[in-house]
């Protein structure tokens, strides 16, 4: 299953080389380098079209669905699933937009989703996922405990790691303070993309072992995982990063890659984004060093990154 990257007005065409020795990630087209974390919204589409994305909905209710969830077959139970957390995302979206929601909505939801996550069978992982994240959307606090036990899933559970990305995200971005062990735990998967997205996650997160989790990513092989961490501890105003930062606002950093895999940075949007999300992480630390490093590059022959340094450069001390 290939997979999208987070943001969600871009998706990149570079491809993240295998390492040898680990197992290769399965997130072939996801180039993660600081990436912002988008709206709870926005992260639900995100989940489902990562969990189900060649399912359509097909039943025309809530009701319906939460029927099928608990008493279908396997695959009508899973598909329900999807079906159900569409319903939903369509209602907030509706509500967000000032309009009504489109579908009625039981009163007693929460605890039939929760009826239906304990009814499902445990080899049905992804249904199990899709239901413990509609949980933590529907603000009911088991979800995220369930999403916990879920994330210590095996390569043989979730041979491709498609349902611990899933998991992952929603732990990362419920701001409960539970999830942290589970995300601190992802950044020594032996997975790529599940390590770059914890450093990623770890943005949101304060407390023991967040400083130093991210530092130990900044020591790793592979550039998405170091930038993610570098930009991550910036957040939290550590300058850990800030040699790699001063290096991905060049252009060598992202030749070098290149030359090592053809695939990656064929795109000139992506590299003036990284660029330029280097140059906002390293003004978020507001010292007047890195000052300096980002000045030297406000004759950038790049128009489109000049502007965001200029304006960076003028906007420093409200940063």
């Amino acid at each position: 299953m290939e997979s999208q990257e987070i943001e969600p007005e871009e998706t990149p065409d570079v491809t993240a080389p295998a390492v040898e020795g680990e197992l290769e990630s399965p997130y072939k087209n996801m180039w993660m380098p600081l990436v912002v974390i988008p709206s709870a919204i926005v992260l639900v589409l995100v989940l489902i079209f990562l969990a189900f994305g060649g399912i359509t909905g097909r039943e025309p209710s809530i009701e319906a669905n939460l029927a099928l969830v608990t008493n279908g077959g396997k695959n009508e139970r899973t598909q329900a699933a999807f079906n159900l957390s569409q319903k939903i995302v369509a209602n907030s979206n509706a509500i967000l937009e000032g309009q009504p929601a489109p579908w009625p909505v039981p009163a007693d939801l929460q605890q039939r989703v929760e009826g239906a996550f304990a009814a499902t069978r445990e080899d049905e992982i992804s249904a199990k996922v899709v239901l413990a994240s509609l949980l933590v959307q529907l603000g009911d606090e088991s979800g995220v405990q369930h999403l916990i036990e879920l994330m210590e899933m095996g390569d043989a559970a979730d041979p491709e790691g498609t349902n611990r990305f899933v998991v992952l995200v929603t732990l990362g971005t419920s701001g409960d303070d539970r999830a942290l062990p589970a995300v601190i735990s992802a950044c020594e998967s032996q997975d790529v993309g599940l390590r770059s997205l914890a450093a990623i996650l770890l943005q949101q997160f304060e407390g023991e072992g967040v400083v130093p989790a991210l530092q130990a990513l900044l020591h790793t092989g592979e550039l998405e995982v170091r930038a993610n961490a570098a930009i991550s501890l910036t957040k939290h105003k550590d300058a850990s990063g800030a040699e790699l930062l001063y290096d991905l606002m060049g252009k060598d950093l992202y030749e070098a890659e290149k030359k090592s895999n053809p695939m990656r940075f064929r795109s000139d949007l992506l590299v003036r984004r990284s660029r330029s999300k280097a140059v906002l992480a390293l003004a978020r630390l507001g010292r007047i060093q890195d000052r300096q490093r980002v000045q030297a590059h406000g004759a950038d022959a790049d128009l489109e990154f000049r502007a965001v340094v200029l304006d960076t450069l003028q906007n420093w001390e409200f940063r």
